[in-house]
């Protein structure tokens, strides 16, 4: 693939004593150019084979105003809005050399409104934040044109009828600082997915499935759910003691839901339960953290449903199906400022040396790090 990627931003701001405006313009164009080659190794020949994407143009403009308001010395209103006006054109000849195709180009033009409406407080021992919001994402020509086999026997087509999708979204954050020790916060948000853009079974000519570098596999194709939503829950707790030693704990829990033709599955998106806790030492010119991160398990039937059979990504359970087991990662790193120009700093990582692998990523995380640096300011 070979995409050359512009973009211009031009963005302003206008001081009007409590009233602050923002507002400006943004342009952005992506020329993606893509082809497929093979190379047999006992031959030593090379063949055309399909590109991955169709060449395509994709721009997208937009402009947006955003106003802020002081209320008062502790309140503060701010409202924004932002017009997007985006265009795709694909030209799929070097697919059709090897796919009957149901169309030859696709050409994409739409508009999208957004806004945001929020207002904060911070006084001397609360802070509340609470905005609703709205947001898109418009298809790209990686979401609408690519061909790939992303497991063996299944691969993903292009769909020509794929729509933006489009976010509606509420959110509520209180932090309440108690005497100079200590601090507990907690958010919530909720988000309704509109025509949420999620890899599903497909027809291509009718067929469910086609042919593929020699092989029969399942069509699935990037198609716009009827919905999703996503809603979540966050809390920190700071403790300071002594002025040199702080405790701190965060938590997060989310949970996603997609709906296809009536059919309910989790949401890929929404992550498990993670948590991380650290204990931090300060002594005159050098800096201690211990801190323990959690990341939390999902069961086979907790997974989206075109994950419960990816068993490449995850690991397997007692029943042979993959799922994504819980971990926990022990860590230590220290900062030592030995003068104005000198910063000596160290670590060891995942102490316990434990395999695991972030949820859904397919990809394991590192073993026993030991780290060692040394910054030199000038």
């Amino acid at each position: 693939e070979n995409v050359h990627a512009y973009s211009v931003n031009l963005d302003f701001k206008k001081d009007l004593g409590i009233h602050t405006f923002y507002y400006g313009t943004e342009a952005v164009y992506n020329r993606v150019n893509s082809w497929g080659n093979t190379f047999n190794t006992a031959t030593e020949t090379h063949n055309s084979s399909v590109a991955r994407y169709p060449n395509s143009d994709w721009a997208i403009f937009a402009l947006y105003l955003k106003y802020n308001r002081k209320i008062n010395d502790k309140t503060a209103f701010t409202s924004g809005i932002r017009t997007n006006n985006y265009h795709l054109k694909s030209n799929f000849n070097k697919q059709n050399k090897f796919y009957s195709l149901p169309f030859n180009d696709l050409t994409i033009n739409k508009q999208s409104v957004n806004g945001i409406v929020g207002v904060a407080y911070k006084g001397r021992s609360w802070e509340i934040k609470s905005n609703v919001s709205s947001g898109f994402r418009a298809p790209n020509v990686d979401d609408v044109g690519k061909i790939f086999d992303f497991q063996e026997g299944q691969i993903v087509v292009p769909n020509g009828n794929l729509k933006s999708e489009v976010a509606y979204t509420a959110d509520l954050s209180v932090l309440k600082k108690i005497s100079k020790w200590g601090k507990l916060g907690i958010g919530t948000y909720y988000t309704f997915l509109e025509d949420a853009m999620v890899r599903r079974e497909f027809k291509l000519n009718d067929q469910d499935s086609i042919l593929y570098e020699g092989n029969m596999s399942k069509v699935f194709a990037i198609q716009n759910a009827s919905y999703a939503f996503v809603y979540g829950i966050s809390g920190k707790v700071e403790i300071t003691l002594f002025k040199s030693i702080k405790i701190k704990s965060t938590v997060n829990y989310q949970k996603g839901t997609e709906v296809l033709e009536k059919v309910r599955t989790p949401s890929r998106h929404a992550a498990p339960l993670f948590m991380t806790n650290s204990i931090t030492f300060k002594i005159k010119k050098m800096v201690f953290k211990a801190y323990h991160q959690f990341n939390g398990a999902y069961s086979n039937d907790q997974l989206s449903i075109d994950q419960r059979d990816k068993t490449s990504i995850y690991a397997l359970d007692e029943n042979g199906l993959p799922h994504s087991p819980n971990w926990h990662t022990f860590n230590l790193k220290s900062i030592f400022k030995m003068n104005d120009h000198w910063v000596l700093s160290g670590g060891v990582e995942n102490i316990t040396d434990l395999r695991y692998r972030t949820y859904s990523s397919g990809i394991s995380g590192p073993g026993r790090n030991l780290i060692i640096a040394v910054k030199v300011i000038f």
